[in-house]
Formats: C-alpha cells, sequence, structure tokens
C-alpha cells in the first residue's frame, strides 16, 4: 500500500524508546492519582462515619447513665454532646425531608 522509509539511527531509536518509557509512565501516574484521589475521598467519608458513631455511642452512654442514676450531670452532658453533632454534623436539605 504506502511503501514509507522508515529508517532510524541508534540515537533516534533510543531517543524513541526513552520518550515511549516517558509516556507509559506518565500515563500510569495520571491512574494512579486518579485512584488515589477517589480513595482519599472514601476514606474522609469513613472518618465521618466513624467520629459519628463514637458520638452517638457517647450520647447513649450518658443517656444511660442517666436512666440509671438520675444524673442531672449526664443529662446535661447528653444534650451537650447532641448539640455537638448538629452542628458538627448537619442533615442536608434532602434529608431533612
Amino acid at each position: 500500500m504506502f511503501n514509507i522509509p522508515f529508517y532510524l539511527n541508534i540515537r533516534q531509536k533510543v531517543i524513541a524508546g526513552l520518550a515511549i518509557g516517558m509516556l507509559a509512565i506518565g500515563f500510569i501516574a495520571g491512574i494512579s492519582y486518579r485512584y488515589l484521589s477517589e480513595i482519599e475521598v472514601k476514606q474522609h467519608f469513613a472518618e465521618i462515619a466513624d467520629d459519628l458513631s463514637n458520638l452517638i455511642l457517647e450520647i447513649r452512654r450518658y443517656e444511660k447513665n442517666y436512666f440509671l442514676y438520675d444524673s442531672d450531670e449526664d443529662l446535661k452532658e447528653n444534650r451537650n454532646r447532641q448539640r455537638i453533632g448538629c452542628k458538627d454534623y448537619p442533615l442536608s436539605e434532602s434529608a431533612r425531608g
């Protein structure tokens, strides 16, 4: 079909090989960076979920202590923790209804 002469000397072959290698490394680095960014977002979500879970457990503990020991201090701490939770983790508009 097309008979194009394609002659490269050794220097051009080495440069072409290095260029192809650099492009491959750049492509792999770009894909890895994208996956790393996705993992970072998921890790941030998991940290928030863990913090919220711990806060809920603390609220339940203070509530239990209030009911068992009738301690006003535990009731105040329970309400304080609830305020912290509402301030730090507000509901989105779609979750409110």
